[in-house]
Parts: structure tokens; sequence; C-alpha cells
């Protein structure tokens, strides 16, 4: 099974391939068509490409811990 899953949500898609080239996140969703070109220069990497009509979201209770502590 899965003991948990790390969110992290990185605004530079430059600062995505960075992370994805060291290995310190496994996952990402790229927007930006000039950064998704250099994916397979990539030997580790893999991309993906769907056509989408869609968005995302990230919803998070303000109500409730940790966000309370901030």
């Amino acid at each position: 099974g899965v003991d948990g899953i790390e969110i992290s949500v990185l605004p530079d898609e430059t600062a995505i391939l960075a992370a994805m080239r060291t290995k310190q996140i496994d996952f990402a969703l790229l927007n930006d068509p000039l950064v998704a070109t250099l994916v397979p220069k990539e030997a580790s990497l893999q991309l993906n490409r769907v056509p989408v009509l869609a968005y995302h979201v990230l919803q998070l209770n303000p109500s409730r811990k940790p966000m309370t502590e901030l």
C-alpha cells in the first residue's frame, strides 16, 4: 500500500523540471510547451502528451489545521 502522498506546489515550471532531474519529485504537470520540449532530452524522464481541455485546482480548507496555524 501507500503510506502517504506529498504534494508540492511549484509555480515555476523550470523549477519543476529541475526537481524532476534531481528526483525530488516523481510526477509533474507541465503547461509551458517550451519547458516540455526539454523533457525528451533527459534520458531519465518521460513525457506523456495528451490533448486536454481542463484546469487544475488545489482547494485547501482554511478552517482546518495546518491552515488555521498560518
